[in-house]
């Protein structure tokens, strides 16, 4: 394995009895040895230290401190350990892989994490929060060999600094982002780095003669968020770092790295451990600088040697940590596509998009499935960047049985209002589980209209295509739900029959080859049929949503008309009513007066 833990279980065992993992004894335990470690791997670093290079870094304000209302219980004591267990507490992070599910880790601080076992809906709740878990001793022969370990009792005890997602302060609806980040360019182990600043920065920003629709990364993001996010060449610095090939690591935790063997073993371990190294040790002993705590994201360049048989681009981390982290495989080092697809699960923190419901294959329609190089619809919900069309976000009151809606769909990435959003609350029956805070109840269905609008989306064929998504998860950051692509309607293949009686049908499109505006009529079935009753073969109402109502549909061919209701009875003749009496007028000779 590419890093070997010494003596962990003895020391851990040390380290985090009542609940806090103590440095000082883990210096001590090391000894002077450690502290001439340290010494020599500084000096080595020094040595590899290549020509300085600097970007002056664009200032940006602080966002407003975010609300923690709401959200778990925060435990105000902390209660003994049972027996022979050990308390650790650190904050929880996602590791976003391009297959499987996602992996978390407990952030100790300084760079140090334990995997830890958890299942999704549990880790929903934790996530932005510093937790306390317990172990149990017979789980450190795991953890020392960077398995996963089971966590007991989690207890939240404080806030953690809100997610990166957050920090340049974007919302649902408004706002621009600067992507401001710090790539790694690692060379090690005899090994030269996966790609030289100067491609890197070509792949990255736009010159002074780069045209807008030259495939850059400062075009790709401006094109697919509609100008929202923002990067250039001053928001971004490119540094070259030269890091030994083996050595120990000392902080809270001690071990000895290799980085040879990542070549076979593509341990996530061995290349956070580079990253640790390349920003905390190499930038500060060597270059003298300090990143910044709250960088919001840090890139590595894995060199192609060390990562040629790991089948992936590479992974993305967020979470607990003051910065996400993004780990490109040098292998595709000079593909914009791997460095926009990390940065989607670390620096938008956004999970893989799907191509079907049973996962077997990825969305080609976003950058987080196999798309180049925007995003799907509840993508772009989840991020804010794009809304549903006016009057097009329905539920249970607004979108009625048997009423068909029309609505002329603009290219998704044309406009910041494009796509129709349905939640079908009319199907939640209360029974559901599901966490109110990172999910819906049901899952939630977008329409959106794509076609081949720009070199930024890669479609075959390049013609008018209406997809239509499923997405569980909420807006909030802290969602790990997928979002996936239950159908692709073309000229071909008009009609979507989906599940709560949903019915999608693309009844035309412009007549340019690359799209425009295309028609769809929404419609809410109450049966496969118009024929479900007595009544729906007259009651005015497209019950079946095929577009013919009662008679017109064939449907209801052979079934007789309702019989209309019978009349109302006639009311009895009543006599005319006789004219009000004349009265005799005052003073008349007929008039009469009575006296006593």
């Amino acid at each position: 394995m590419a890093a070997r833990w010494n003596g962990v279980a003895a020391l851990v065992l040390a380290l985090l009895t009542f609940g806090a993992l103590v440095a000082p004894l883990c210096q001590a335990a090391a000894g002077a040895a450690v502290d001439e470690d340290a010494e020599s791997l500084t000096a080595e670093l020094r040595k590899a230290r290549p020509p300085r290079q600097r970007t002056r870094a664009v200032k940006i304000p602080p966002p407003p401190p975010k609300s923690t209302s709401s959200g778990p219980t925060v435990a105000t004591a902390k209660p003994p350990p049972p027996p022979n267990e050990i308390t650790i507490e650190g904050g929880l992070s996602v590791i976003f892989l391009e297959m499987g599910n996602p992996l978390f880790v407990l952030d100790l601080g300084d760079g140090d994490r334990i995997p830890i076992l958890i299942n999704q809906t549990d880790a929903e709740k934790y996530l932005g929060y510093k937790i306390r878990v317990r172990l149990a001793p017979n789980d450190l022969s795991a953890l020392a060999e960077n398995k996963p370990v089971p966590v007991q009792g989690i207890q939240v005890i404080g806030t953690l600094q809100s997610r990166s997602q957050q920090k340049e302060g974007v919302a649902p609806g408004g706002g621009s982002k600067i992507l401001k980040a710090v790539v790694f360019l690692v060379s090690t182990c005899g090994y030269p780095a996966a790609i030289t600043p100067s491609a890197l920065r070509s792949l990255f920003f736009n010159g002074p003669s780069t045209s807008s629709d030259a495939v850059t990364m400062q075009n790709a993001y401006k094109y697919c968020s509609q100008g929202i996010v923002a990067m250039n060449s001053s928001t971004v610095e490119i540094i070259e770092v030269k890091l030994p090939c083996t050595g120990n690591i000392t902080s809270v935790l001690f071990r000895t790295f290799n980085f040879t063997e990542a070549k076979s073993s593509c341990s996530i371990l061995a290349y956070q451990d580079m990253l640790r190294l390349a920003s905390n040790y190499y930038v500060n002993n060597v270059l003298g600088q300090n990143l910044a705590k709250d960088q919001p994201l840090r890139v590595l360049v894995i060199p192609r040697e060390l990562a040629v048989y790991c089948e992936w681009l590479g992974f993305g981390l967020t979470g607990a940590a003051s910065s996400s982290e993004a780990y490109v495989n040098g292998v595709y080092a000079n593909d914009l596509y791997a460095y926009m697809r990390q940065l989607g699960y670390s620096y938008f923190s956004l999970p893989r998009a799907v191509g079907g419901l049973y996962g077997y294959d990825d969305d080609p329609s976003s950058i987080m499935g196999r798309g180049r190089y925007c995003f799907n619809a509840p993508n772009l919900w989840r991020l804010g960047w794009v809304s549903p069309v006016p009057g097009g976000d329905f539920n249970g009151t607004t979108l009625t049985v048997g009423q068909p809606r029309t609505f002329y769909l603009p290219g998704q990435n044309t406009n910041r209002q494009s796509y129709v959003r349905i939640n079908p609350t009319w199907a939640i029956t209360g029974r559901e589980i599901y966490n109110n805070k990172t999910q819906m109840p049901i899952p939630v269905f977008f329409i959106a209209h794509r076609y081949q609008e720009s070199v930024f989306d890669t479609f075959s064929p390049p013609t008018s295509s209406i997809y239509v998504y499923s997405y569980k998860g909420s807006q909030d950051g802290q969602s790990l739900d997928q979002s996936y692509r239950v159908a692709t309607l073309t000229s071909t293949s008009r009609v979507y029959r989906g599940p709560y009686g949903l019915v999608v049908r693309f009844t035309s499109s412009v007549t340019s080859w690359f799209g425009g505006n295309a028609t769809v009529v929404i419609c809410r079935a109450s049966g496969e049929t118009e024929n479900t009753d007595a009544e729906s073969c007259s009651d005015g109402l497209d019950n079946d949503c095929d577009g013919r109502v009662d008679s017109a549909d064939p449907d209801c061919a052979n079934t007789p008309r309702a019989s209309p209701p019978p009349p109302s009875p006639r009311p009895s003749k009543q006599p005319s009513p006789s004219p009000p009496r004349r009265q005799p007028s005052p003073g008349s000779s007929k008039a009469t007066s009575t006296s006593g």
